[in-house]
């Protein structure tokens, strides 16, 4: 029962009336919560790298870091970060207001969670560009969004590995 008082604490979840109140109260769990947080954050970071930087390019550090903490209340931690970022790729996806207003991010997006999900569910896909995902790439490589990159239809094939 502590452990669920405590789970739920550290979300931000329950009220002052219920059993267990107290670990809410206690200051240490607001450090908890942000150490959680952090986590999830680095997890992301590491699985969906590009499209972190994108965010954070587009966004700004303040709007990205709420988007983060509006998705991480919505969706309870998974310890596999694979898991996550699939998770956080859909939750980002059904935001189109979102990856229509950073340029490239759908595509960028779309290639991460592709080789997310041949990773996970072993399935194969083609991720379309409309500018040189080097040069995409690379930009996000520096920390800024591509400037004037150049247009061109590209795909590229993510299979998973072991089959073609």
């Amino acid at each position: 029962m502590v452990e669920c008082a405590l789970t739920a604490a550290v979300r931000g979840e329950g009220t002052a009336d219920q059993p267990h109140a107290w670990v809410r109260a206690d200051p240490g769990t607001a450090v908890l919560r942000e150490l959680v947080g952090d986590f999830r954050c680095g997890a992301l970071t590491r699985t969906l790298r590009y499209t972190i930087t994108a965010l954070l390019a587009g966004l700004g550090r303040r709007h990205t870091h709420e988007f983060l903490d509006s998705y991480f209340t919505h969706h309870p931690p998974d310890g596999f970060p694979a898991v996550e970022a699939d998770r956080f790729a859909g939750y980002l996806r059904a935001r189109p207001a979102l990856l229509t207003a950073v340029p490239y991010l759908e595509e960028v997006l779309t290639f991460e969670h592709a080789l997310i999900t041949a990773t996970l569910f072993g399935t194969s896909s083609d991720v379309r560009f409309t500018a040189d995902p080097t040069q995409i790439l690379e930009a996000l490589d520096h920390g800024s969004l591509p400037n004037n990159p150049t247009p061109t239809r590209s795909s590229i094939r993510v299979t998973a590995a072991g089959t073609s």
